[in-house]
């Protein structure tokens, strides 16, 4: 879903290619706002004119040209037969808002489509595949004869993008509604691949977090030491515990000092701590220094220092 200060300016910069202001109510519009400049009862001045945005600015402007027929007969050819009919258009003054209100009821505006790059960009494309050359030009609607679009069954419903020998001419994709509209699509694709990347970014933390906490549960249901202790000489019974640490564990406790006695324990009244036994002691001392010992040996014979001459 995109951040909703995002998504908001998006739908003004859409707006403003469909009506050349943020919201089609605020303000008003006017025949300025809508083709960018005061209709002055020429047609052609404006429907000949899609490459110029002070002439054809908007989506509206390019509907109206398309969809109104001209005094002369024409019929609505490039846009729908349905009723009630679209009344003729002669581009007079103040008459774009007009116009438009009569096309509107039959473009079936929702107002509820979600904001999605790629069908945004379908529809782009659906309305520039329509398009069609003749000699230096390129025409969007019907062009029945000739070279301009009047409005008339002599020449046609359609906007011409002055030379533009294909569809792909800077002229038709700079003009202002569809590099308006080009620009938003790009904007939104960016939005999108971003949330994208954070849709994945969180999942693998939540996986990363997800596999720490089964780890942590694991450590704490482990029942003996993950490595196994070397035996210690000094326990009586041969366990794999360190004598010393367990009667260290006791501390000045006399009782369990006593529970320990055979791993080697004994409380020594003397100083009032858990001690190991005399004899333990002893032959803790006494295996430490075979183990020294037998170390040097070991090490006399790597060198070649112990044998006999």
């Amino acid at each position: 879903v995109l951040a909703a200060d995002k998504t908001t300016g998006m739908k003004r910069k859409l707006a403003n290619a469909v009506y050349s202001q943020p919201t089609p109510t605020t303000p008003a519009l006017t025949d300025a706002a809508l083709f960018g400049r005061a209709l002055d009862g020429t047609r052609t001045n404006f429907c000949d004119e899609a490459q110029d945005k002070t002439k054809l600015k908007t989506a509206i402007a390019a509907l109206i040209c398309i969809c109104a027929p001209a005094s002369g007969g024409a019929g609505p050819k490039a846009c729908f037969t349905a009723s009630p009919a679209i009344n003729n258009w002669d581009a007079a003054a103040d008459s774009a808002t007009t116009k438009w209100e009569e096309i509107a009821k039959h473009c079936q505006l929702s107002g509820t489509a979600q904001l999605k790059a790629m069908k945004l960009e379908q529809a782009l494309q659906a309305v520039i595949s329509r398009m069609h050359t003749e000699g230096e030009h390129s025409y969007l609607g019907a062009l029945t004869t000739g070279a301009t679009c009047t409005g008339t069954s002599a020449a046609g419903m359609c906007i011409r993008f002055n030379n533009a020998k294909s569809a792909a001419a800077a002229a038709v994709s700079g003009a202002f509604w569809i590099s308006s509209i080009t620009s938003t699509i790009q904007n939104i694709k960016s939005e999108e691949d971003a949330a994208q990347r954070q849709r994945r970014e969180t999942q693998t933390l939540k996986t990363m977090l997800q596999q720490a906490l089964a780890l942590a549960e694991a450590a704490t249901t482990v029942t003996g030491p993950i490595m196994p202790e070397k035996p210690y000489k000094g326990d009586p019974n041969g366990n794999t515990v360190n004598a010393a640490a367990a009667c260290n564990e006791a501390k000045d406790d006399q009782a369990a000092c006593k529970k320990l006695e055979d791993k080697g324990c004994v409380f020594n009244d003397e100083r009032k701590i858990c001690d190991l036994k005399k004899e333990v002691k002893e032959k803790l001392e006494k295996e430490s220094q075979e183990d020294k010992d037998e170390k040097k040996e070991d090490k006399c014979d790597k060198h070649g220092t112990n044998q006999q001459r």
